[in-house]
């Protein structure tokens, strides 16, 4: 599957999945809100830090 993304990508560090779309991630000292386009587990890859 593709993904086309508009606007730069900016590095994160992932916190928590709040839903199937949805994680809270820390972006420059912030928490942040980002659209997660995979809504299956992923939880081999959405490791906490």
């Amino acid at each position: 599957m593709n993904y086309f993304i508009k606007g730069d990508l900016v590095e994160g560090i992932f916190l928590k999945r709040l839903n199937r779309f949805v994680a809270e991630v820390l972006v420059d000292n912030k928490k942040r809100l980002s659209h997660v386009p995979n809504t299956g587990r992923m939880k081999e890859l959405l490791v906490k830090g």
